[in-house]
């Protein structure tokens, strides 16, 4: 599983929906590492009046690239 950047555009699971949501990443798993947590991303969703969630990393992918 890719690990995306601080600063990086990501596509993101918004919490209690089911719905992908374009979003910035705040934290990385690797920056917020408890031993035996599931990895998570601290992600701030667009139009989202700048609040942080936490989304499990398996809910983070790729915000695809236009070309």
């Amino acid at each position: 599983m890719p690990e995306f950047q601080i600063g990086s555009t990501v596509l993101g699971l918004y919490p209690d929906t089911s719905c992908f949501y374009r979003a910035d990443v705040v934290a990385t798993p690797k920056s917020l590492q408890s031993a035996g947590r599931q990895p998570v991303y601290k992600l701030r969703f667009e139009d989202d009046d700048n609040q942080e969630h936490t989304v499990a990393a398996e809910w983070v992918v790729e915000y695809p690239a236009i070309k």
